[in-house]
């Protein structure tokens, strides 16, 4: 068991055999996930590069969304998982407990809920 501090620092120079690491998705595309891994990209902290990887995420880049955009980035995760790096063992979840009287929260794929879109419902009698 290494100290944060320690793990971080081994990871940005790339001094360790196995690490963990995590990565929160801060906007609604897979990019957030997968430019993570990008030969130029300073949160790629594996040394990992692969040429293919990259060019099929900057034709991602360069393509409107849609299916085809859909099937760029399918393919690269493809790429990711097969040679690259990572071995994904889970994801995250939230859970929480609201009353039922709570109107305006949405679910959404960040998790974020913004207070002036609620308003409480009056009690049933």
């Amino acid at each position: 068991h290494t100290e944060s501090k320690s793990a971080i620092d081994a990871q940005r120079s790339l001094d360790y055999d196995v690490a963990r690491s995590s990565w929160v998705g801060d906007y609604l595309d897979p990019t957030t996930f997968l430019d993570v891994f990008r030969s130029d990209s300073g949160t790629n902290r594996t040394g990992w590069k692969d040429p293919e990887y990259d060019a099929l995420l900057a034709a991602a880049a360069r393509t409107p969304g849609g299916l085809i955009r859909s099937t760029i980035m399918f393919e690269a995760e493809r790429v990711l998982l097969e040679r690259g790096p990572v071995i994904p063992l889970w994801y995250g979840v939230t859970t929480s407990l609201v009353s039922e009287r709570v109107r305006g929260l949405g679910a959404n794929a960040l998790d974020q809920q913004w207070p002036q879109r609620l308003r409480l419902e009056e009690a049933r009698r």
